[in-house]
């Protein structure tokens, strides 16, 4: 086996050039409008992963397969902020012309740093040999969830699509960041728009639309998270002594699996081993398994508090691009370059050298300092939770390892504390702009009164608690075996050993305290869950796949047990498949397909909105980059507000209880809408002149959802319009302001 799997490794080369064209084959043949779409886009992912390798310098750490996804994610982050920060200081817009300066004035920095040996990063034969299996690789993972998204590809209501695509839609249009609400005219977006935005850089560079591009953000991430993990589980486990390509190919593959489509322990009870018991027994064992119940599980006992735990496989199939969805491609970069930092720097307390060879590690060990610290700072844009999150892990890391290195003393606690610092100080400084422009609406940090149920927290959390406590018994075994002293443990199982930590950290805090906001007492702890355990699972996905190879290597019970975990991840990858067949569609069903575009409901002869789709498509034929469209107030998880999000546009008030969110205050929401409501009834018209030009309306909007809403009166706003104009299914659009 060992020497077939070495065989196949040798011909590498040729396995990707096929798995290449395989990745080109499944994607044309899904016969979608948005093939050319995803070849583009595609390739402006390769270019981009290619473009910045060389910020990659992983020294300890193996950067398997070339390092493509890793620095894929890294290359976004870099080449973004290069964009936004122009554009958020009012210097340039964020247009394409920005966009591509971004990437290639840092690429051709870090390749001359490259090619006159200022980084450890060399391209080679080998190098270039590894990064075209990663490219393969990702290919094939990007084709495979190119069909899986482009089963459904259409923007729906029920949960947040509206607002995450109206998000990149208005940021798209606007070419400036921040962009201004879409549902708020005339205010910045007072919210974490950041990753939308990492998404219409993407769209930028591979000159795809919004349309499309909502959709393939979702394929880039099931792709580069799968990869990022298998890179740095594979990394993890090349530390571990005896473990070689095989043994950490399987713990990558598997771990992956675990991470990119599994589920938690619901899933494998509620949707799997309850169903096969009722079939067998015909008992009814439990309620009909709907794949959101595995991220709702907690605090459906008591009924008072409820609390949320989703993973990334929901994630991807649910279709809402919210910030710690788009922010998974920054926080594991952030997670490999840690581990190779402080590797790297217990190198060089134990085995200091002089000459150019120290220099250069001092030189590597800033750039992964700096490194780090952006990429904690772009956390503050994208997804706030992560920055303390990832903080935490990295002061955690440094410390142990600065102790590991220097013992404990005053030497190992300074380094610490200046590592620490400097990481948060970047941090800090490069999210100014943004910060200066938000604010912040939560009430700060509350003791729970309130704590799971004991068998719902076991449910859920059950089978990673127990995997992790059983490999952290295993590492404590291995390391109390050589009687050695805390500065002897080997690196590798005191990295994992602080991962563990870290993840039962994560899940165990919301029982402790709680961030508040607007949710009302019974929803008290569901944010701070949410976004604490989200990273927690991604933790124990990597701590799953560095477990197997262990155990597989021991003999009877601990290889018994590897096998077990084994079949746990591939049991819980059935959750991908399971929930895209209940959400999506058939995924056997090629003809049932509807395609990429997120605006099939308002294009197709059939979709749900097409009796509005010709005023869509005049408000879309505007030219201009900012338009205000006056349109119904609208309620939260409806189709109301839906020409503002599809155009791009700005309406006067949308979806209420979102502005309420992010303003912190009903009563500003309340008052616009009464507003509204006045001018679409009172048909008085001063009031309408004096809304009109209060709020720069360029279009008024009368369809289905405000006839329904309102007793339209027109006579109040109709003789002050330019024009008016009535589409073949009776609404009317009115214009206030020709553009020209």
């Amino acid at each position: 086996m060992d020497s077939m799997f070495d065989r196949l490794y040798e011909k590498k080369k040729w396995i990707s050039i096929l798995i290449f064209l395989i990745s080109i084959i499944i994607i044309f043949s899904t016969k979608d409008s948005g093939v050319w779409a995803g070849i583009r886009w595609l390739v402006a992912l390769c270019t981009l992963s290619f473009a910045f390798r060389p910020y990659l310098c992983l020294r300890s750490l193996k950067a398997t397969y070339g390092g493509f996804a890793l620095s894929l994610g890294l290359g976004l982050a870099i080449s973004f902020l290069a964009a936004w920060v122009p554009s958020a200081l009012s210097i340039l817009g964020f247009n394409t012309f920005t966009c591509y300066a971004a990437v290639l004035i840092p690429a051709l920095i870090g390749h001359i740093l490259s090619l006159t040996g200022r980084t450890s990063f060399r391209w080679n034969k080998d190098e270039a040999a590894d990064f075209i299996t990663g490219t393969a690789l990702f290919s094939l993972l990007f084709a495979i969830g190119f069909y899986i998204r482009g089963i459904d590809g259409n923007i729906y209501s029920q949960t947040e699509q509206f607002m995450d695509f109206g998000f990149m839609r208005t940021i798209y249009r606007q070419e400036v960041l921040p962009p201004e609400d879409m549902w708020f005219s005339g205010e910045s977006l007072n919210y974490y728009y950041l990753g939308q935005a990492a998404a219409v850089f993407l769209c930028r560079l591979s000159f795809v639309t919004p349309e499309y591009g909502y959709g393939l953000m979702f394929v880039t991430v099931f792709a580069g998270v799968f990869m990022m993990i298998m890179t740095i589980i594979q990394a993890l486990l090349y530390t571990f002594e005896g473990i070689g390509r095989k043994e950490a190919f399987t713990g990558g593959l598997f771990g992956a699996i675990a991470t990119a489509c599994g589920s938690n322990g619901h899933y494998i009870i509620y949707g799997l081993l309850l169903p096969f018991l009722e079939r067998l027994t015909g008992a009814e064992l439990a309620k009909d398994f709907w794949f959101p119940d595995s991220t709702t599980f907690i605090g459906t006992k008591a009924g008072n508090d409820f609390g949320k735990h989703e993973f990334p496989a929901y994630s991807v199939v649910l279709g809402d691009l919210h910030a710690h969805v788009c922010n998974m491609l920054f926080t594991l970069p952030l997670l490999a370059i840690l581990m190779d930092l402080v590797l790297n720097d217990l190198k060089d307390i134990k085995d200091p050298t002089d000459g150019g060879e120290e220099e250069e590690r001092r030189y590597q060990g800033f750039t992964h300092l700096l490194l780090i610290g952006i990429l904690l700072g772009l956390y503050k844009g994208t997804n706030y939770w992560d920055f303390p999150i990832y903080l935490t892990i990295t002061v955690m890391m440094i410390t142990v390892f600065e102790i590991k290195g220097r013992g404990m003393s005053l030497a190992a606690l300074q380094n610490a504390v200046l590592k620490s610092g400097s990481v948060f100080f970047a941090g800090f400084l490069i999210m100014r702009p943004f910060e200066m422009k938000l604010n912040n609406v939560t009430e700060g940090v509350h003791l729970c009164d309130r704590h799971s149920d004991p068998m719902e927290y076991l449910t859920v959390w059950g089978p990673f608690i127990l995997i992790s406590l059983v490999l952290f018994g295993l590492l404590i075994r291995e390391m109390a075996s050589g009687k050695k002293k805390f500065r002897e443990w080997p690196s590798s199982h005191l990295m994992v050993m602080v991962l563990i930590i870290c993840a039962l950290g994560l899940i165990m805090m919301p029982e402790v305290v709680y961030v508040k906001d607007i949710y009302g007492e019974n929803y008290q702890r569901f944010n701070t869950m949410f976004k604490l355990t989200y990273q927690a699972f991604i933790l124990f996905g990597i701590i799953t796949g560095v477990s197997i190879p262990l155990f597989l290597r021991k003999k009877r019970l601990g290889r018994c047990y590897g096998f077990v975990l084994v079949i746990f991840c591939l049991i819980s990858g059935t959750y991908l498949v399971k929930s895209a067949d209940m959400w999506i569609g058939s995924l056997v069903d090629i003809n049932s397909r509807k395609g990429l575009s997120a605006y099939g409901n308002f294009m197709s002869d059939t979709g749900d909105y097409r009796s509005e789709r010709e005023i869509f498509e005049y408000l879309n034929s505007d030219g201009r980059k900012h338009i205000n469209v006056l349109e119904g107030s609208g309620t939260s998880y409806s189709t109301d507000c839906k020409m503002s999000v599809f155009t791009g546009s700005n309406t006067v008030v949308g979806w209420n209880t979102h502005e309420w969110l992010w303003h912190g205050d009903w009563d500003v929401v309340s008052r616009r809408n009464a507003e509204v409501q006045s001018f679409y009834e009172s048909g008085d018209m001063d009031l309408c002149r004096q809304f009109l030009e209060r709020y720069d309306i360029d279009y008024v909007y009368i369809g289905p959802s405000e006839m329904s809403k309102y007793a339209i009166d027109i006579t109040g706003f109709a003789p002050l319009a330019d024009d008016m104009m009535t589409d073949s299914c009776g609404n009317i659009l009115l214009v206030y302001d020709s553009g020209e």
